[in-house]
């Protein structure tokens, strides 16, 4: 039998920094957030009264955090030197199951996400690989041995004091007089007695709110034209939110969890009458909630780089890590509209969109307590073209893994320049005729092995907004944050979709299969963590767009699902059999017992990083095509030992050194290179002179020897 071995070893000389999701255990943060790196648990938890009833609403008008400042351009995410070595990645099934590590609860099967139309619709709990999760992936067995990965746009897993991979939970506990969440990395308890603190509890530090307490119409400079207190009221459970009724007569408190913190808005069913008599010059509504914070944590109000103001107001502990955040609120109709245009030059069609706008916060200090207002335009509400019922959504985001590490992961551009989104990071991707906006979604692939080969690669996206869009999502060719790169990628990189809608194609949840390129690209981008695509729409005016949610919005995020082969390094026995490789692929390990191995023409087989070799046994080798085992050998071996150093001694006028470098070790795999060979001995300089008084006129010898190969 004959023998073929392609024992190719190549030293990956340099690894490129990529922008990513981060690790989701320690995410990387821009440079101007401060954070510490040893997450410790910070001492900034206190006493505070459980009752809100002491509110005033002779509100100070001194404000902490300015609701006009400016915003400061994102930093750019990058992966540190050393993140890889100090986080290795999964590589193939056999050896992530061999690892001693945590593991978490199958899941129940019981939430949203598992029933119709929900992102695991299609999969059942018992084949969760579970050991395989990480923050955002869940990965399914296939019959055919075959893998599905699902990737979220966000996280749906947290880490819990035993460091396993668990669903986090989205629904609450009914404890009578409060409604409670335990299943992430913070928990809350939200009271059913409207005058009680609701809590926001994480290992770090507790922070609590009231309910809403006051509602008053303000004027241009903050000045209280008139006040209505909310009367106390009951909350109940209502399709799995804590609703309280009662407010203006037309309007309803509402909670809801999410994965990622939860939402505490005021749908308003229609116009209050009451504001028909507002006062001429009020400019905003202003709704008053109590705020208490830790004394031993700071507060802090950040600005990014959005379209409009991006505004964040966050809580963060001695240690310097992000605690809690709170947005900038954004009001809006409950509704989509449809409107006609009958004169198209495309056809008569109708347009979907949501109206809605962004509203600003004021934070002020009172004893030792905060007042945090939220702050409609009054002049959006009243508009005489307003249609009711209409949301105000300002909502607290409790920090898990990925914003602001992944405040870039999804956006659009905006002519020349790029934003992380409209009025928060993540909320929107954006695509316009004309290239006047060109959207982006990054996704975090660092779940799959490397040199796995990818059988099919499926998007899924809710659009929110349209107008008759014909559109196509191409390749991201760079994670780190760059427009002019990130507007070529969404304009001339590779296809990896196109479509061209009808005139009434629904607004709602999208997926599409991409296409070859697509697939292939995910393979190549399996050793930098990530996969990008660029969305655009292609149409000459701008006229016709598409609005898609980014990461931000927890029940509506971008996600991915990927089915793949992970590569194996072991040793196969093919029986006997003919093997030929017809289309491009990975290989790697030790293959036996083969009668006819063929590479066809045109046809590259990939030596996977993860097996570094690539070895063949078979009667008759035909090789038409190629294998490349570029960039996929193991690494060299280690440096050698130093030689001896000099010495000399009193009196001589000869100094030498005679040892050289040693040379470096073997290659560290198998076909590794030979050591390196021994330095050359050190030089010597002779004849040394010493000078006059105070040795004026010294001559010193220099003595070196020559490094180890």
């Amino acid at each position: 039998m004959k023998r073929c071995e392609c024992f190719i070893t190549f030293l990956i000389i340099s690894i490129i920094p990529l922008a990513i999701y981060g690790n989701p255990a320690n995410p990387v943060l821009p440079e101007h957030i401060s954070r510490a790196t040893d997450l410790q648990q910070a001492d900034c938890c206190s006493n505070h009264p459980d009752s809100a009833s002491e509110f005033s609403s002779d509100l100070p008008n001194k404000t902490v955090a300015p609701a006009d400042e400016s915003y400061v351009p994102l930093d750019p995410v990058i992966i540190p030197p050393g993140f890889k070595e100090a986080n290795p990645r999964p590589t193939g099934k056999k050896e992530v199951l061999s690892v001693s590590i945590p593991v978490g609860r199958m899941s129940s099967g019981d939430t949203d996400e598992w029933r119709k139309g929900g992102m695991f619709e299609r999969f059942q709990p018992e084949d969760e690989i579970v050991e395989k999760r990480n923050a955002v992936t869940k990965t399914f067995l296939q019959p055919d041995g075959s893998y599905t990965a699902v990737i979220c746009g966000g996280p749906i897993h947290y880490q819990d004091e035993d460091g396993a991979w668990q669903d986090i939970s989205t629904e609450f506990t009914d404890e009578g007089a409060a409604v409670v969440s335990r299943e992430n990395v913070f928990s809350t308890r939200f009271p059913k007695n409207s005058t009680d603190y609701y809590t926001i509890t994480k290992p770090e530090a507790e922070i609590r709110f009231s309910y809403f307490k006051n509602i008053r119409f303000e004027d241009e400079s903050g000045n209280t034209l008139s006040l209505y207190e909310i009367p106390e009221r009951s909350g109940a459970l209502d399709n799995g939110k804590l609703v309280f009724d009662g407010i203006l007569g037309v309007g309803r408190e509402k909670i809801d969890l999410t994965w990622i913190g939860f939402q505490h808005d005021l749908l308003l069913e229609s116009m209050p009458e009451e504001w028909s008599s507002a006062p001429a010059n009020t400019k905003f509504l202003a709704i008053d909630q109590e705020l208490i914070i830790p004394d031993d944590c700071n507060v802090v109000v950040e600005n990014l780089s959005c379209l409009g103001r991006c505004k964040f107001l966050r809580i963060i502990s001695v240690n310097g890590e992000i605690l809690y955040e709170i947005l900038l609120p954004t009001i809006r109709e409950v509704n989509e509209r449809v409107i006609p245009h009958p004169d198209d030059p495309k056809g008569a069609h109708d347009e979907i969109k949501v109206e809605q706008i962004t509203g600003d916060f004021r934070l002020e200090k009172r004893d030792d307590k905060y007042i945090l207002t939220t702050l409609v335009p009054f002049d959006w509400l009243t508009s005489e073209d307003r249609i009711y019922p209409v949301n105000i959504d300002p909502t607290v985001t409790c920090y898990i893994y990925s914003s602001p590490a992944d405040g870039t992961s999804s956006g659009y551009s905006e002519g020349s320049s790029c934003y992380c989104g409209e009025s928060a990071c993540g909320d929107a991707v954006k695509a316009t005729g004309n290239d006047e906006n060109l959207g982006w979604m990054f996704f975090n692939i660092s779940s799959i092995a490397d040199g796995s080969t990818i059988n099919s690669v499926s998007w899924s996206a809710y659009c929110y907004a349209r107008n008759w869009p014909y559109w196509e999502l191409k390749r991201m060719s760079q994670r780190v944050w760059n427009c002019s790169a990130y507007r070529t990628s969404c304009t001339s990189g590779t296809q990896f979709l196109y479509q061209a809608w009808g005139s009434g194609e629904p607004t709602g949840w999208k997926t599409y299969a991409l296409n070859t390129s697509a697939r292939t690209a995910l393979e190549e981008q399996l050793l930098s963590y990530w996969f990008g695509t660029g969305v655009r729409e292609t149409d000459a005016s701008n006229s016709y767009y598409v609005y898609w949610y980014g990461f931000l919005n927890a029940s509506y995020r971008p996600y991915l699902t990927v089915n793949y082969t992970s590569l194996s390094c072991g040793t196969t026995d093919h029986g006997g059999a003919n093997w030929t490789i017809s289309s491009n692929t990975n290989v790697g390990g030790t293959h036996t017992n083969i009668n006819t191995f063929q590479v066809n023409a045109g046809v590259t087989a990939k030596v996977g990083a993860i097996c570094h070799t690539f070895t063949v046994y078979a009667n008759t080798i035909n090789i038409y095509g190629s294998i490349d085992a570029t960039g996929k050998g193991a690494s060299g071996g280690p440096g050698g030992t130093g030689g001896s150093y000099a010495r000399g001694s009193s009196g001589s006028s000869s100094h030498t050194n005679a040892g050289g470098g040693g040379g470096g070790s073997a290659g560290s795999y198998t076909g590794g290179g030979n050591a390196g060979g021994t330095g050359g001995n050190g030089g010597c300089h002779q004849d040394l002179e010493c000078g006059g008084l105070f040795c004026i006129g010294n001559e010193d010898g220099y003595l070196s020897g020559a490094g180890g190969g």
